[in-house]
């Protein structure tokens, strides 16, 4: 959760300069971010059983992770709490941290399309 939690915290500060609602946009990111890594598992789940999932369940999954994860940083832990946690980070610190969670969000959407490419393309897996 500590990695949710800070990568909640950067893009909060980061929509917060652009955004009305900071706290939706970054949960809504949040919330895709582990619905993405939760179809990676479900990839293998799927491809090695016989268990299928419709459209409409993936959606609604989809919606309550948006809403689980805006509530949670509504009502345990708001920006506030996790600014005053993270105000004394170096810039060193800040700049590494940075780094890993854009390569954390871009393996995550990367793995996704590479499987459905391995799947749908070459019909390897």
């Amino acid at each position: 959760m500590k990695h949710f939690n800070y990568t909640f915290y950067r893009l909060y500060r980061f929509y917060g300069r652009k955004d009305d609602l900071p706290q939706l946009s970054a949960s809504a990111i949040i919330a895709v971010l582990q619905l993405l890594n939760i179809m990676v598992v479900f990839f293998f789940v799927l491809n090695y059983t016989s268990i299928t999932i419709s459209k409409t369940i993936v959606v609604l999954f989809a919606l309550m992770l948006v809403i689980l994860n805006y509530w949670r940083y509504l009502k345990f832990r708001n920006y506030q709490q996790l600014k005053e946690k993270y105000k004394n980070e170096t810039f060193k610190v800040q700049k590494k941290r940075k780094i890993y969670i854009l390569v954390y969000i871009f393996l995550s959407f990367f793995l996704v399309f590479f499987l459905s490419f391995l799947k749908h393309n070459l019909k390897v897996i």
